[in-house]
């Protein structure tokens, strides 16, 4: 799909997403999942980086496709749809890297970007995920 855009337009996608301006419209949207409106939803922050091991990150502590895929009995076809989320970063050059997700079972998905850096994967992506420990409360 996204090699139907033009290169000069996915670039231009990927300059803008380290934009100050889409830097708050994030910020002002992550607030606003905080207060949990719709229980399908993703619920997340955003974190300023250092501009060195990254320049913005978002922490989802809730996943609208973790739950929907949940809701469908397929959880076992998560981590492949988790794995597109490298796909874009490549064609928009905008350098993910992500040790943790909500579908590996993890606490959180952790997406750092980097401008300027390559993205962790890309297509095929390596289906050699750890899994994150389940920790019991009790």
């Amino acid at each position: 799909m996204f090699n139907r855009y033009p290169a000069f337009l996915r670039s231009l996608m990927g300059r803008l997403q380290f934009s100050k301006f889409m830097l708050r419209k994030m910020q002002q949207a992550a607030l606003g999942s905080q207060e949990r409106k719709y229980a399908g939803d993703w619920v997340y922050e955003v974190v300023v980086g250092d501009r060195q091991t990254f320049h913005y990150g978002i922490d989802y502590t809730e996943c609208a496709i973790v739950k929907f895929m949940n809701a469908q009995d397929a959880n076992e076809l998560t981590p492949y749809l988790c794995n597109t989320d490298y796909v874009v970063s490549k064609m928009t050059a905008t350098g993910l890297r992500r040790t943790m997700t909500l579908a590996w079972g993890c606490e959180k998905c952790d997406f750092r970007y980097l401008k300027g850096e390559e993205t962790q994967e890309a297509w095929p992506p390596k289906f050699v995920e750890r899994q994150c420990e389940k920790i019991s409360i009790g």
